[in-house]
């Protein structure tokens, strides 16, 4: 089976990640790169704080945030994945790992389950259709949750990020990005202001901390009162 172009793209990122070779990359990869280690340093810096038994992930793309989660926690982690292809190759990277669970969402979400800490990087919830119904899920079933989100203002050096990606087929309108490459069709990814982010999460009984995290993108606390 050809590997899908996600994961290779994102697996090579993940591997200069771990080599530090990015730190030699020139902009505008560069502020991806510096966005990916910026997460790896709150989430070390947030499972050193709250020692969380479990975990849930949103999104576990190539499996770079769940390497994270267990060299820094002893934490059992649950993570879901909606893309068939990613899912398969991430399931059989972990499958003999007892602390690792793979699920393919399909649009759905484990709601039987309960976690101390509920993790949704990269911009995954800017992926989302209706942002408002994972804030919402996330609040039934934990009352911390992490996640990264793109800023308002960054569309032109992620767009020229997406070039070097290979992306050649999307729109950029009103601050969302849709892709019609034959292999990432229909994805949205939005960004946001701190507006943007405090109406989100107002509708909801919850208590919120918006740090920059890097040039082009913010991470968001969210805490369940």
């Amino acid at each position: 089976m050809e590997k899908h172009k996600c994961w290779v793209c994102l697996q090579e990122i993940e591997k200069n990640l771990e080599s530090d070779r990015w730190r030699k990359a020139d902009a505008p990869m560069k502020y991806w790169y510096e966005m990916l280690d910026a997460e790896r340093e709150v989430l070390e810096k947030k499972l050193l704080e709250i020692k969380p038994r479990t975990v849930l992930e949103i999104g576990a793309g190539t499996g770079r945030i769940i390497n994270i989660l267990l060299k820094n926690s002893n934490a059992k982690i649950v993570s879901t994945e909606e893309n068939r292809e990613v899912f398969e190759r991430v399931k059989k990277r972990f499958q003999k790992n007892k602390r690792v669970e793979i699920i393919f969402s399909e649009g759905t979400l484990p709601t039987n389950k309960k976690f101390d800490l509920v993790v949704c990087m990269m911009n995954t919830l800017g992926n989302q259709v209706n942002e408002n119904k994972i804030i919402e899920y996330v609040l039934s079933i934990s009352d911390k949750m992490i996640f990264t989100v793109y800023k308002k203002g960054s569309e032109q050096i992620r767009k020229e990020i997406y070039k070097l990606r290979d992306h050649e087929d999307f729109t950029l309108t009103d601050s969302c990005f849709y892709f019609n490459d034959y292999w990432c069709k229909g994805l949205i990814s939005k960004t946001y202001s701190k507006k943007d982010i405090e109406e989100t999460c107002n509708k909801f009984d919850c208590r919120i901390k918006i740090s920059e995290l890097s040039k082009i993108a913010y991470v968001v606390e969210v805490n369940r009162r």
